[in-house]
């Protein structure tokens, strides 16, 4: 059967950082129970090819970019986690790797490290205009036990415009509602990619708030 469609992210357009992909929980027995998408088990139909393997150079910052994206698809931790690093001695505000490590630690469990990654992308002007840093950081908030609506009460006046998935943002911050997200990813015409992040968020949510049942649901919903 097709495979959950992971959630996009700050440049799902761009080659070198498109922040997207699956999510493992600290618990994984539990959500494979859920049917919530491990790693390399979703399919990712908006992604770029990965990048043929090329021999890296110390100062090559795009190949070693490339390559930490890779590993993170791979759900290579470890490596994506090395070259994360590598960039960010040179380049300590780098938002993209901070992105790309942001995913690898919350995907790993290693939720304090994965808000540390998504505040820095937040430091950034541009990057505190998008959803996605915000969601990602209410997520890794409430797994690391903390309080999630507190953690993006600092961005939500810069999230309060129209654009995709400032709603959801607003839904996890009790600001919006989940009715206004799906109108919001209905209107995004034919292409259901919206509705499958939708779903997939909506079951993180479910999951955090310990309604496994509710959050088998709307895994199985992102994958239909």
């Amino acid at each position: 059967g097709r495979r959950p469609h992971p959630p996009a992210g700050l440049d799902q357009g761009r080659r070198r950082a498109p922040f997207a992909g699956g999510v493992v929980p600290a618990e994984e027995h539990v959500a494979r129970d859920l049917g919530r998408p491990g790693p390399g088990e979703h399919r990712r139909p908006r992604l770029p090819p990965r990048v043929p393997p090329r021999r890296l150079v110390p100062d090559d910052q795009e190949a070693l970019q490339a390559t930490a994206v890779n590993a993170f698809m791979r759900a290579d931790y470890a490596r994506a986690r090395e070259l994360g690093q590598r960039i960010l001695q040179r380049t300590p505000a780098d938002t993209e790797i901070h992105g790309t490590l942001g995913l690898t630690e919350y995907s790993s469990g290693a939720y304090q490290a994965a808000i540390g990654h998504w505040k820095a992308v937040l430091a950034d002007d541009m990057s505190r205009n998008r959803g996605y840093p915000a969601l990602w950081l209410y997520l890794a908030n409430r797994h690391a036990g903390q309080d999630g609506v507190a953690a993006v009460q600092p961005y939500q006046s810069s999230l309060t415009a129209p654009e995709w998935p400032n709603q959801v943002v607003q839904w996890f911050a009790g600001t919006g509602s989940y009715e206004q997200a799906l109108k919001a990813a209905r209107d995004n015409g034919d292409d259901p990619s919206r509705l499958c992040e939708l779903y997939f968020y909506a079951g993180e949510k479910f999951l955090l708030d310990g309604d496994k049942a509710k959050a088998r649901e709307y895994y199985r919903k992102s994958i239909d």
